[in-house]
């Protein structure tokens, strides 16, 4: 077996020298592969979508968290009624922070204006500040100015008790909260798409491939073109549609050690030109923010149920971008180049770290039934090497039931199945062969009792194979 993945490898490995050959030859006179004929299937992107510009109708807010940094401690989102609010704590000298935050969004063309301010000191400090929103767009909502009588778009307000600050920001969830670059304590910052090829076009050349348009990658459908910390691999792509958690999974295994990259959106939602930054990426869920979690293997992305998220497998532990000072990452984009429904995708990822591998950058090609497999009229299934399949329980008992047990009647060195006391059960193909799935399942059924003839709740069991056929 050994001995098999060396030359799977050593394949792999020269294929990846005659890509990467071709695309530097190529990209000398402004191709790529010149012996295959191009098709454009993606534009090039014509605007940053980090680049906001304000205008009389635009409803961007700075988002308080990237302009404070490490200025303020960030403890936590909430929301009430049509609000979200941010929560934020710090001494007392650190008040100056929120009030160059206000002055900030306010005294710059962001349809913001300063109507209400409150001050007093007692024994403890009491303040706050009321904006209201100028601009055309579609911004009703209004909340309490705390400490005073009047209402206004945005409240801020906080405490401060024995130098123990604590800070409020209600923003309207009519208002989408941006990194505009305002900074405190230093000069703005010009906030930008991350990685060398994320506004690239893609070409679908006529064998099949892919290549971006400034000549920097190229991959083939089923395959991830890997460059970690500039040094070249590649791997296999798989696409695969968990309908049981509403999203579409993008998974890019193994291409360093134990490496992995992966990628969820909302099922049946992507679509080409999507985008996706570290700011949308970032979980902010607090036990995990408090917990620092770090998964112990890559299987465990599948125990999060979030329909947005990204993963990956670095130096050792398998991490997701959290918000603040537990964040790993230094910046991350995800966009999707191409996107043939039923058909293939194109992702490109960009990820930077805080240690090595400093930047991984990949272009992934899937054939988005990768992970379908095909059942035929016998009820067999049938899927390639590499792929995943969830089988469900028969349904003759609706949701009735109590257990279900899963095990490979046949067939153990061809597959390996995860899920097994669930009424969906995965299976992952390893070999090329056939296998048997059997299920067991219990439900309750009233019968009359064989004596007394009274009713009563008894424990029944049925069970069911799957054939499952493996192909190359």
């Amino acid at each position: 077996m050994c001995h098999v993945k060396r030359r799977y490898q050593c394949i792999l490995a020269a294929l990846l020298c005659l890509m990467l050959s071709t695309t530097v030859l190529g990209s000398e006179n402004g191709s790529g592969n010149s012996s295959a004929s191009k098709t454009l299937v993606s534009e090039p992107m014509a605007e940053d979508p980090l680049s906001y510009t304000i205008t009389s109708d635009s409803v961007y807010i700075q988002d308080p968290i990237d302009f404070c940094g490490s200025a303020l401690s960030y403890s936590a989102i909430s929301t009430s009624g049509n609000y979200n609010v941010r929560n934020f704590t710090g001494t007392g000298a650190d008040k100056a922070v929120m009030e160059a935050y206000v002055k900030a969004i306010c005294d710059g063309n962001y349809n913001l204006r300063l109507s209400q301010e409150y001050e007093q000191s007692y024994s403890s400090s009491f303040f706050s500040w009321g904006l209201d929103y100028t601009g055309s767009g579609n911004v009703s909502d209004t909340v309490n100015v705390t400490y005073t009588d009047s209402n206004c778009t945005i409240c801020i307000y906080g405490t401060i008790e024995r130098d123990n600050m604590k800070i409020a920001v209600w923003i309207p969830q009519s208002m989408e909260q941006v990194d505009l670059g305002l900074r405190y304590g230093g000069a703005n910052q010009t906030v930008t798409i991350a990685g060398p090829s994320a506004s690239a076009g893609l070409y679908k050349l006529s064998d099949g491939s892919f290549e971006t348009t400034d000549g920097r990658l190229s991959t083939s459908l089923g395959y991830a073109t890997v460059l970690r910390d500039g040094t070249p691999y590649i791997t296999e792509a798989t696409f695969k549609r968990d309908s049981q958690s509403s999203r579409d999974e993008l998974w890019v295994r193994d291409f360093y050690r134990d490496e992995t990259l992966f990628f969820c959106a909302p099922q049946n939602r992507l679509m080409t030109g999507d985008v996706y930054t570290l700011k949308d990426l970032i979980q902010e869920a607090s036990w995990l923010n408090r917990s620092r979690t770090v998964l112990g293997n890559a299987d465990d992305f599948d125990d999060y149920t979030w329909t947005l998220f990204f993963g990956a497998g670095h130096d050792g532990d398998f991490i997701t971008p959290l918000l603040a000072d537990f964040n790993e990452f230094e910046d991350l984009t995800v966009r999707v180049m191409y996107w043939d429904k039923n058909v293939e995708a194109v992702y490109y990822i960009y990820a930077e770290f805080n240690s090595s591998p400093y930047v991984i950058e990949a272009l992934c090609a899937v054939d988005l039934n990768g992970g379908q497999a095909a059942v035929h009229s016998d009820g067999t299934y049938s899927i390639r090497i590499g792929e995943t399949l969830d089988i469900g329980c028969p349904t003759e008992f609706g949701a009735n039931y109590n257990l279900f047990t899963w095990e490979i009647a046949e067939g153990s060195s061809f597959i390996e199945i995860s899920n097994t006391i669930s009424q969906t059960c995965t299976v992952k193909a390893n070999r090329a062969g056939t296998a048997r799935v059997k299920v067991t399942y219990e439900y309750g059924v009233d019968e009359p009792d064989v004596l007394t003839g009274i009713s009563r709740n008894v424990n029944r069991s049925k069970t069911f194979e799957y054939l499952i056929t493996i192909q190359e």
